[in-house]
Formats: structure tokens, C-alpha cells, sequence
């Protein structure tokens, strides 16, 4: 195991993965190994699929957990042990659409007025009417023609 483990982390490696995702990785094929007591080599799709079902079903583990799981055993066996992966017999799972968060006109109107002076109210109703991100809002920039009066 140990030196099937070793190959995977060269493979990571080389498709320069994170140092935690490297790390959560072999977690789970560990765990996969664990679970059935046995080397991943020596498994196949019926194995990952009924893991895979088990965390799913009986605990309930997130979608985003699930990923995780779903994407390291998918680059042992397709790229450390050179097996295919077939997406008919190991299906993704399909992911669920998150819904924006909608405030109420009371919760906009508690923000706004939060704003602690003229300049902030301003950047708070122009982030909100706008529909800007974070990162969007952080790079607004004032041009010069902006407050010039038409005379």
C-alpha cells in the first residue's frame, strides 16, 4: 500500500495539487482501504460504488464531502493505476443549486442606514443597485469626469 500511496503522491506532484489537497487525498484512499481492509489495487468499480453509496445513504456524508472522496479515488485508479473510469458505472453526483440569499427591504434599508457617513452610503447603494461582487466593489474606481455639472 504504502508504495502505491508513494505513486499517487508523485502523480500529484505532478499535476501540482495543493499540499492539502495532497494530504486529503491519501486520507481517503486510506479510508477507502481501510473500509474494506484491503489495497485499492485489488479493487474495482462494484467496491467504489458501494463506498461511494455508503457514505451517500447510510452516513449521510455533504455533496461537497462526497467530491472530495469521488475525485481522489477517481485519480488513483484512472492515473496512479492506469484503469479507466467509467462515468456510467461511477456516476458524479449531481450538484445542488444553491439559491441566492434575497433581502428583505427592511434588511436594505438596516444596511444602508449603517453606513457610517456619506461616503460609505454612497459605496453601500452603489454595491447593492449594481449587483457587485466583493472583489468587484474593492477595485471601484472614482473618474475624474464624474461630478463635473453640465454648464
Amino acid at each position: 500500500m504504502d508504495n502505491l500511496l508513494q505513486r499517487m503522491q508523485v502523480d500529484m506532484d505532478l499535476r501540482n495539487l495543493s499540499e492539502k489537497t495532497k494530504q486529503i487525498y491519501l486520507w481517503q484512499v486510506r479510508t477507502f482501504a481501510r473500509h474494506y481492509g484491503r489495497s485499492p489495487q485489488d479493487m474495482g468499480v462494484d467496491e467504489i460504488r458501494t463506498y461511494l453509496h455508503h457514505l451517500i445513504v447510510d452516513r449521510n456524508l455533504s455533496q461537497d464531502y462526497i467530491k472530495q472522496i469521488y475525485s481522489a479515488l477517481k485519480l488513483l485508479y484512472e492515473t496512479t493505476l492506469d484503469r479507466g473510469w467509467d462515468l456510467n458505472k461511477i456516476p458524479h453526483a449531481k450538484q445542488k443549486k444553491k439559491l441566492p440569499v434575497v433581502l428583505s427591504q427592511q434588511q436594505v434599508r438596516a444596511i444602508l442606514e449603517a453606513a457610517p457617513n456619506l461616503k460609505y452610503h454612497a459605496l453601500f447603494m452603489t454595491v447593492y443597485s449594481a449587483g457587485l461582487r466583493l472583489s468587484e466593489a474593492a477595485h471601484l474606481k472614482l473618474s475624474e469626469g464624474l461630478f463635473r455639472t453640465a454648464g
